[in-house]
């Protein structure tokens, strides 16, 4: 377990993981209410995949608790990196732990500040409705389209990075 000296050391540590490794989305959905009405929902999470289940746990520590996977390895998925696959661990974290880990890091995020500001303006109106219900909410809309152009431009970037290190 990291110790660190203080409280704004511990939420940079973090932006700088969520910077690097860190899923920052917002997914959308159509659900249907017992009335029969098919509407929206929108729903924010921040995961982190590793292969260190050592690094997720400080994750949770830091940031609190979340929903943690294990995808345990397939040798048996017929791919090239079938001999290199090894087990992965995740942590997400939902609405009420977006809404207080993001005002904390933001300050201190690089690459996706402006993910996460996005984000976080969704998560605000999403709380000031019932359960993410929006209706016809057009910002919310307009947020999620935002942050999947966002994360298609960084999914671009490190592919050049990628090819770029070969």
């Amino acid at each position: 377990m990291i110790e660190f000296p203080s409280d704004e050391s511990r939420w940079t540590w973090l932006a700088g993981v969520m910077d690097c490794d860190s899923c920052i989305c917002l997914s959308r959905a159509k659900l249907t209410r017992k009335d029969g009405k098919r509407k929206l929902s929108y729903r924010p999470n921040i995961s982190f995949e590793q292969t260190s289940k050592n690094l997720i746990n400080e994750i949770a520590n830091v940031a609190g608790e979340g929903t943690f996977v294990h995808l345990k390895a397939n040798y048996n998925y017929p791919n090239k990196y079938s001999s290199r696959w090894r087990s992965i661990y995740r942590v997400v974290f939902g609405s009420p732990k977006v809404r207080l880990i993001l005002p904390k890091v933001i300050p201190y995020l690089v690459k996706k500040k402006d993910q996460a500001i996005l984000l976080n303006e969704a998560t605000e109106l999403i709380s000031s409705h019932n359960r993410g219900f929006t209706g016809n909410d057009s910002r919310l809309a307009e947020i999620f389209e935002q942050l999947h152009s966002l994360h298609e431009k960084n999914g671009k970037l490190k592919r050049q990075l990628k090819l770029g290190a070969d």
